[in-house]
């Protein structure tokens, strides 16, 4: 499904009929890309629950428990590294949450369908191509490479 959304294919429309925005969004979603949505949602508002059950929404409440943790307090130590984790998936979620959108979705098929019927368009506007082919490679190297460690791994 995040494969799908990066490329751009996220929405299956039948022949070359002209759709509107509304439609995409309400008829022609692929299931491949709004199932990963739904998960991440879902899996960002458990680790967020996580991180309130904890007690850690408060301000200075994640310093303190790092300070327990530093003196030696292994309960502490455990919750930090449990907290480390549950931020950390949901940096990595955030990213499938936005990718997946169906926002995100209807701009890349306009982008798509702009490229595709006026081949002098991306001639046309080449910051924006520029930042398209940037942001795709942003994502590649930066975020989905795997070589950022933490506790996930």
């Amino acid at each position: 499904g995040l494969q799908l959304a990066t490329t751009g294919a996220t929405f299956e429309v039948p022949g070359r009929v002209r759709v509107a925005p509304g439609e995409l969004i309400e008829s022609f979603w692929l299931r491949e890309v709004s199932d990963p949505h739904t998960a991440a949602v879902g899996a960002i508002r458990l680790a967020r629950a996580s991180i309130a059950l904890r007690g850690l929404e408060a301000d200075g409440a994640m310093v303190a428990l790092r300070d327990r943790a530093l003196a030696g307090d292994e309960a502490a130590a455990s919750g930090v590294f449990a907290a480390a984790r549950d931020f950390q998936l949901m940096g990595r979620l955030a990213t499938v949450q936005l990718l997946t959108s169906r926002s995100c979705a209807v701009l890349k098929a306009y982008i798509q369908r702009e490229f595709g019927a006026e081949p002098g368009a991306m001639g046309r506007c080449p910051a924006m191509f520029q930042a398209l082919l940037r942001a795709g490679r942003n994502l590649q190297e930066d975020i989905l490479s795997g070589d950022i460690d933490g506790p996930l791994e």
